[in-house]
C-alpha cells in the first residue's frame, strides 16, 4: 500500500475482511507470523500510535436522534466522513 493511499477490502460473508482489519488495527495479534509497517513488526508500535495512522469509513453509518448531537459518537461518525470525502 502506498502512503495516502486508499483500498477497499471486498469478498464474501465469512472470507475474512473483519478479521484483516481487526488485524491490521491490532484489535488482537496474529497466532502464527507477523505483519510489518515499513518493514518493522506492528507488534513494536503503541496502540496509540500505530491506530493514529488509519481512517475508516464504516459500510453503513446509522444516527440516532439524542439530545447532545455534538457528543454523540454519530455525530463523530458523520464529520470523520464528511472530512475524508472533502479530501478527495
Amino acid at each position: 500500500m502506498k502512503k495516502g493511499g486508499k483500498i477497499a477490502l471486498v469478498g464474501r460473508n465469512g472470507s475474512g475482511k473483519s478479521t484483516l482489519v481487526k488485524l491490521m488495527l491490532r484489535l488482537y495479534d496474529p497466532t502464527e507470523g507477523r505483519i510489518t509497517l515499513d518493514g518493522e513488526d506492528i507488534r513494536n508500535i503503541s496502540p496509540k500510535k500505530y491506530r493514529s495512522m488509519f481512517g475508516i469509513v464504516f459500510q453503513e453509518c446509522r444516527c440516532f436522534r439524542c439530545r447532545s448531537p455534538k457528543m454523540s459518537s454519530c455525530a463523530r461518525c458523520v464529520k470523520a466522513t464528511r472530512r475524508l470525502l472533502q479530501r478527495r
